[in-house]
């Protein structure tokens, strides 16, 4: 990419990072744009969020703010975009401002055995708890399972992976990161620089379900193979799907997804 092989992350690297958000935020964006701006107020500083922000607090009551701010026809990006940036590599969410870092945090993620997804998705729903999910909840509209953004009355799990598969923010982090952060905000959650799904490949056979599973059925999509949805379930409509790809490549037909079909796919170790 051209940049200096320092290892400094400096405005050039994060300038790259925001660019490659971007991208996949608005591939993943509808024909309406349909995406949720948060441009300061007049001389609002940074870091900070305002009254009318703070209002939208709920997937079913959405203020008259959310459903006006929209991206550009044709799913370009508003100026003052804002998205979260969850990095599993590296345990940090970043809050991005037209692809720049507004406020980073440390968090905990999921343990081996139960992952954090890794994808694009979006926030769905906002509360104020207590107990074991902290202070507060933000709610990810992942398909397959319930998953979301919360605080800890575990403070110690924050940069450790030992979650269920939700995201573990401090409690202090979150109640700030809460109101600049409405309902609809995008959030891509990635391996690190391997891209979204990391340089791990595994084998899938019918009945998983999580991140691989989503993007196995959005590229069967891109190919043209139709199945029963973009639920992350591998269910007898993916089965199906992938051995008529297996079938159409000259692969053993076996409904079980090996290196072979995810080169198929164009899903490749280093995609």
């Amino acid at each position: 990419m051209g940049l200096p092989e320092d290892g400094v992350v400096d405005t050039a690297v994060w300038t790259t990072l925001g660019k490659a958000c971007e991208s996949m935020i608005a591939a993943s964006l509808g024909p309406s744009g349909d995406l949720i701006p948060m441009a300061k107020a007049p001389g609002e500083p940074y870091g900070t969020a305002s009254k009318d922000h703070a209002k939208s607090e709920s997937k079913s009551s959405p203020s008259k703010l959310d459903s006006e701010q929209k991206g550009l026809p044709g799913g370009g990006l508003p100026p003052g975009w804002r998205a979260l940036l969850i990095d599993t590599s590296n345990l940090t969410i970043t809050l991005l401002e037209d692809g720049l870092p507004l406020k980073q945090y440390r968090i905990g993620i999921g343990k081996p055995a139960t992952p954090t997804p890794v994808g694009q998705f979006k926030v769905a729903d906002k509360a104020a708890w207590a107990g074991g999910f902290g202070t507060r909840w933000m709610g990810l509209d992942v398909p397959w399972g319930k998953y979301g953004i919360h605080g800890t009355n575990k403070p110690w799990t924050v940069s450790q992976r030992k979650s269920g598969g939700c995201v573990r923010m401090l409690n202090r982090d979150i109640e700030e990161l809460y109101p600049m952060v409405p309902v609809g905000t995008p959030v891509v959650i990635t391996s690190g620089h391997f891209g979204t799904l990391g340089s791990f490949r595994p084998r899938i056979e019918p009945g998983a379900k999580g991140s691989y599973v989503l993007e196995i059925q959005k590229r069967l999509s891109k190919l043209g193979y139709e199945h029963a949805g973009f639920d992350g379930v591998y269910g007898p409509g993916t089965e199906r799907a992938i051995m008529q790809l297996q079938r159409d490549r000259g692969l053993p037909v076996t409904g079980i997804v090996d290196m072979l079909t995810y080169e198929a796919l164009g899903l490749f170790v280093f995609d």
